[in-house]
């Protein structure tokens, strides 16, 4: 780098640096600014800011920022304003709120503007009074025609609502209207006409088919429907029937065929030939297939057979393991049910069903030494283990509350054998009514309050008897 070219690196670095300041500086007198209006009265601001300023800039800042603050005053006026408008439509005033409306509107013109605005505003209002007027009046008039609907009077309805429609038409369109109102009655008579002759031909077939003729209705039906048809498509309608009669009949003749095929199977399977029930099923149902699917039908019935014959095959073996369980080798039925429960399982299955029966019999076997030490009479062994296998499905939490419940059945049971011993001791020394006295006294421990002065007046009664 040369000389010049360092000078200028430098130069720019500086005039950079320069607009920074700048920058820094009219930023740092913006915030001045605002802290001034916020922290100064309004008289201490206006002298600073034209405190440099000639007498006759002075005057013009001042009424420059009073023009701001009237043009400020009148906005939060009109604000003001369309809120109390707006609060008094909400109230439902509308007559008030439209008035101050008004009001609001006209404030800004001139004399001559507000007479003008004033007419503009009493020809709304004229109009808007006749307006309500008409909608009333036209209310009116569809209530009387509703009440007369209402009423059943259809009749006086139509002719009242046509009366008041021809009072809005002009005079030279009426005979027009009255000509419609005519070619309408006409045209509802023949309705009304048609939907009659209609309705007759209907309830003479439902009465043919109601008396079981079923072959008179269906052609009354068809003579009805061909009346309603034009001419020229009437031959094409007939021979839709008699298409129609010749699928009916050979859904007739397939039904009965089909009937007959059931009854057939039927009356196999009745007289116990399963086998050629299905033979006869199955050839039926395969003359109804398409040739080219025949042979995957075949064979679907030969691997329906081949299930038949291992489910036949598993009924024999449950029989045969049911005959063992009577005649009591229920260990032999054991081994041959497991392994009849191992068929078909995957290897992982096998594995984990192996393991359930090997649980099982384990279960049997602790089971059998626990009968094993009651028999043996070391029945304080016998319950430990009934209890250690009890407590084995159990969780943690459940386990404790076990154990404690345990603690205090055998804190009573010998409790209670040690009261026992102690009535049985008093009892063989003669002191009868010593040993009562404890009986007693045990037996009212373990009564409820309520019951123990009943319990103590009957032992009295007994006592005077003796």
């Amino acid at each position: 780098m040369n000389l010049a070219e360092g000078f200028a690196e430098v130069y720019e670095e500086t005039r950079n640096t320069s607009e920074i300041l700048k920058d820094l500086k009219k930023a740092n007198t913006d915030l001045q600014d605002q802290y001034d209006k916020l922290t100064m009265s309004e008289f201490d601001y206006i002298d600073k800011v034209t405190k440099n300023y000639t007498d006759e800039e002075k005057l013009q800042y001042r009424q420059n920022l009073a023009l701001e603050y009237t043009i400020k005053a009148l906005k939060m006026d009109i604000d003001y304003r369309n809120m109390e408008v707006d609060l008094l439509k909400a109230q439902g005033k509308e007559t008030e709120s439209l008035a101050l409306a008004r009001e609001i509107e006209m404030r800004g013109m001139s004399r001559s503007e507000q007479i003008v605005q004033g007419l503009i505003n009493a020809r709304k209002d004229e109009i808007r009074i006749a307006q309500e007027a008409t909608n009333i009046s036209q209310k009116y008039a569809n209530l009387e025609v509703e009440l007369l609907r209402a009423q059943g009077k259809g009749t006086e309805a139509l002719a009242l609502s046509r009366e008041r429609e021809l009072a809005t038409i002009d005079p030279a369109n009426r005979a027009l209207q009255e000509s419609v109102y005519a070619r309408e009655d006409e045209i509802k008579l023949l309705q009304e006409a048609t939907n009659i002759k209609q309705k007759y031909a209907n309830l003479e077939v439902e009465l043919l088919r109601a008396q079981g003729k079923e072959s008179e209705a269906l052609a009354l039906s068809r003579k009805i429907e061909l009346d309603t048809i034009d001419p020229a498509n009437r031959a094409l309608q007939e021979s839709v029937y008699a298409r129609e009669d010749e699928i009916k009949l050979l859904q007739e003749a397939n039904g009965i065929k089909q009937k007959y095929a059931d009854l057939e199977i039927e009356l196999l399977r009745a007289q116990g030939k399963e086998t050629e029930a299905i033979a006869l099923s199955r050839e039926r149902e395969l003359a109804t297939i398409d040739p080219a699917n025949r042979a995957l039908q075949e064979s679907v019935y030969a691997r329906e057979d081949e299930i038949a014959a291992i489910e036949a095959q598993k009924r024999v073996r449950q029989l045969e393991i049911d005959g063992l369980s009577a005649m009591g080798y229920s260990y032999e039925a054991l081994v041959r049910s497991r392994a009849m429960e191992l068929e078909g399982l995957t290897e992982a299955e096998i594995k984990l069903k192996q393991y359930i029966f090997a649980a099982q019999d384990k279960m049997t076997t602790d089971n059998l030494q626990i009968e094993l030490m009651e028999a043996m009479g070391n029945t304080s062994a016998a319950t430990t283990a009934r209890r250690r296998l009890e407590l084995r499905g159990m969780s943690a939490v459940d386990q404790q509350l076990k154990i404690r419940i345990w603690r205090l059945q055998d804190e009573k049971e010998i409790l209670d054998k040690h009261n026992q011993q102690q009535i049985t001791i008093l009892e063989l020394l003669g002191k009868k009514s010593e040993a009562l006295a404890l009986s007693r006294s045990l037996e009212l421990e373990t009564m409820d309050a309520q019951l123990r002065p009943a319990q103590q007046y009957i032992w009295a009664l007994e006592d005077e008897k003796h």
